[in-house]
């Protein structure tokens, strides 16, 4: 008997190392389709990659996550730069940027509409790219753009006897202030430091993963959450709301996706044990997740293009790797935060094994694909492009503004494109191009991703102008139901007004039910007393009340006793206490 069954063991052993030729994925939706881009031997194993504003797509080859003895491949991980530059779909010219890297899981090409990164006395870089391993944070910087790096700084770094591959550093997200967000895995309960370019020092062990973010040249580095098992990728959306993507579930299926809040408590402590349900442990987090995921969730997109249908504007896209496919995920408001459900978009067999997931400038998605279901290096390898059936012609985008008038850049202002409308509100701000009339503010308060971007462009260039002032005296003002998001995005100002100038009189500008209002507060109260929670989108709402001063007898106070949502409320009273 012991023949047969050696000669079974030697077919699965084949069957497990085989890619069937009929595997490829396929799209769900049939508006979409997927078409491969590059695979085996252009690259292998690829785990993170980031498309660049020229269409260039990054991707780590991983050539150390758990090789056999054998293993015949590059002796350390490299990143690639991989171009289609005959229009045929494929990649066809090849860089590799660098190599030398160890246990690689995260890359990110600089955003065009974040400033230069570059410790103080260096070089501004023709090109800078942040790149992940298990262990540390590097910025790398190209100085001649000849796609190869010539120098890189070390900005974040990780001191553990922990040694797993891929639950260590991970996942970057940027915001349009100038923040990085990383994830941190469980680091199977290792003791560990974590340590900022200027010395800023986090320590632990064994209490679960977490969320840090600092500056983009590593300083003022900060833990946002924690309670994760592994959050290996992390992307901040339109509103500037961060979510994440919970690798591994172990005995408490599913794994999660979370709209992560400042100083929140996602639930899992490694010290708890990582098999059954330990009394100390939530077994559904502290804070509630927006919608269970595919196992082994490894990329998250927040989609904000123009290339895919219109209904995908705003939606998240993960990707599974244990299940082989790829989701959306339409944001429902749930209270202060979200609820959704998984929507397969991509499907693939044993063979598809997505990792990481970007955006093109033309709105198609790229993403990376392990393709055997086995942790050890095997060789194989694909990148696959998600793009419509029917595309739309994406229009250049000009970082500087370059050729563009103040009216075109207001036209920008308004496009689909986060990196377009984000680019134009920073030029506007920066030359000083912007004089709201009544039209300007009405266009401006229609679209509450315009009306952000240009706030956060004030913010972040430090500019205060009578666009300010004249954003809290506009008629255009309305309550609605069916657009919770966009109708708070419209309160804000007044917040701000009323927090700042208490007996400020907008009588004769603000007009809401046809009831007028002596006070700012006054018309927040009325407009949002017996409103279900979920109409405040709570981020947006402590971010004003951090820079404003309530009294014991405030009635926005009064108002947030009143609100359902327990974080809301302590944190507004906590505010106003430290404050009095």
């Amino acid at each position: 008997m012991a023949r047969p069954v050696l000669v079974l063991l030697w077919l699965a052993t084949i069957a497990g190392n085989h890619v069937a030729a009929d595997d490829s994925p396929r799209s769900v939706d049939s508006r979409l389709k997927i078409e491969l881009f590059a695979e085996h031997p252009q690259i292998v194993t690829p785990t993170g990659l980031d498309v660049d504003e020229l269409g260039r797509v990054w991707a780590i080859e991983s050539n150390t996550h758990f090789p056999p003895a054998d293993y015949a491949g590059h002796p350390t991980d490299r990143i690639l730069v991989l171009q289609d530059r005959n229009a045929d779909g494929r990649a066809d010219d090849i860089t590799v940027f660098t190599d030398g890297l160890t246990h690689t899981m995260s890359v990110a090409a600089r955003p065009t509409w974040l400033p230069p990164a570059a410790p103080a006395g260096q070089p501004i870089a023709k090109r800078s790219t942040y790149i992940a391993t298990r262990g540390a944070i590097y910025l790398y910087h190209d100085d001649n753009g000849d796609d190869r790096a010539d120098r890189r700084d070390l900005i974040v770094h990780l001191e553990t006897a922990g040694n797993y591959p891929h639950n260590g550093l991970a996942g970057f997200a940027f915001d349009a202030l100038g923040w990085m967000y990383f994830g941190f895995g469980e680091n199977l309960g290792a003791d560990y430091k974590i340590i900022g370019s200027d010395g800023t020092t986090f320590s632990g062990g064994g209490e679960g993963g977490n969320i840090y973010r600092c500056r983009l040249d590593g300083t003022l580095l900060s833990q946002v959450a924690t309670g994760f098992w592994n959050p290996h990728a992390s992307c901040v959306d339109a509103f500037g709301r961060l979510f994440t993507v919970d690798n591994d579930p172990d005995s408490r299926p599913p794994c999660r996706l979370l709209h992560i809040i400042p100083g929140g408590d996602y639930g899992y402590r490694f010290r708890n044990g990582r098999k059954g349900l330990h009394p100390f442990t939530a077994w559904n987090g502290e804070i509630p997740g927006v919608a269970g995921t595919g196992e082994a969730p490894s990329g998250i997109v927040a989609y904000e293009a123009a290339g895919l249908p219109d209904d995908y504007l705003g939606n998240l896209i993960v990707t599974s790797w244990g299940d082989h496919r790829i989701d959306r995920f339409q944001l429902k408001p749930k209270g202060t935060s979200f609820t959704s459900f998984t929507e397969p978009v991509i499907t693939g067999g044993e063979s598809f094994r997505p990792v990481g997931i970007a955006c093109a400038p033309d709105g198609s998605l790229y993403c990376t694909d392990w393709v055997l279901r086995d942790y050890k290096l095997h060789g194989h390898g694909r990148i696959w492009r998600i793009s419509s059936v029917e595309p739309t012609k994406a229009g250049e985008v000009t970082p500087d503004g370059a050729n563009k008038s103040r009216d075109e850049m207001k036209s920008d202002l308004a496009d689909r494109r986060l990196s377009v409308r984000r680019l134009a509100a920073q030029t506007l701000t920066r030359r000083q191009l912007w004089n709201a009339s009544a039209d300007d503010l009405e266009t401006i308060l229609s679209n509450p991703r315009s009306r952000l971007e240009l706030h956060w462009s004030r913010m972040s260039q430090g500019v205060r102008s009578q666009f300010d002032d004249r954003w809290c005296d506009s008629p255009f003002l309305s309550f609605s139901q069916q657009d919770p998001a966009s109708s708070w995005l419209r309160l804000q100002p007044l917040l701000r007004t009323s927090l700042a100038k208490p007996q400020a009189n907008i009588a004769t500008a603000v007009e809401f039910e046809n009831q007028h209002f002596k006070t700012c507060e006054e018309f927040l109260v009325t407009a949002l007393q017996g409103k279900s929670s979920e109409l405040v989108d709570e981020s947006s709402l402590l971010a004003f009340l951090r820079h404003g001063r309530l009294h014991t007898d405030s009635a926005l106070l009064r108002l947030a006793i009143s609100i359902d949502d327990p974080f809301l409320f302590s944190t507004i009273v906590s505010v106003a206490a430290v404050q009095l």
